[in-house]
């Protein structure tokens, strides 16, 4: 083995930090769980005709080389139609909210979003202009939604729009998940 840096010793010795993850993780999971209870009671939720899954709340270990725990809540997953409010907690990084629209539900929902495009209450939506559905760490190819022209918005094959959550902010992700929803909730009304 190449020799170890002073750093690398000390976090070989210290199993503490595996430790204090776990509860760390442990706490993320009752904060879905606060988020999966707060949603169930509102509108968009309740009174929707679609037919969402269970929520599911997964983790893993290697994002971009880093943990991560991922909410999704109201979701659906078809193989062409995906309908999913998504909260990623990115470690260390960002905690970002998705809305994730295709086939079926991008149909469904498109006109209520290009109606509602260049509005204010939406400056800090970020569109997704690359073609990888299933990219959860932002980065160039997320733009300012109302800087997208509604053209671009139609000729999609999915629409994932972002609203990020700053890592230094994970004590407010609660609130501020919530704050998420609710703003997809109004972009996705007429």
């Amino acid at each position: 083995m190449n020799s170890l840096s002073e750093q690398e010793k000390f976090l070989w010795n210290n199993s503490d930090i595996f430790l204090t993850k776990k509860i760390i993780i442990d706490k993320i999971y009752i904060e879905c769980g606060k988020i999966i209870d707060t949603i169930k009671q509102t509108d968009l939720y309740k009174s929707s005709p679609i037919e969402f899954q269970n929520p599911k709340i997964s983790k893993g270990e290697n994002y971009l080389g880093l943990p991560w725990v991922m909410l999704d809540f109201p979701s659906v997953f078809g193989r062409e139609n995906i309908f999913a409010f998504r909260v990623f907690f990115y470690w260390g990084k960002e905690i970002n909210c998705f809305l994730i629209l295709k086939g079926s539900y991008l149909i469904q929902f498109i006109s209520n979003i290009k109606n509602n495009h260049g509005n204010p209450d939406f400056d800090n939506v970020l569109m997704y202009c690359g073609d990888n559905i299933w990219q959860h760490h932002l980065d160039e190819s997320y733009v300012n939604l109302n800087s997208v022209s509604t053209i671009d918005l139609t000729n999609k094959s999915f629409i994932k729009l972002a609203i990020k959550i700053n890592a230094n902010e994970i004590e407010r992700s609660y609130s501020l998940s919530i704050n998420a929803w609710s703003t997809c909730s109004k972009l996705l009304s007429s």
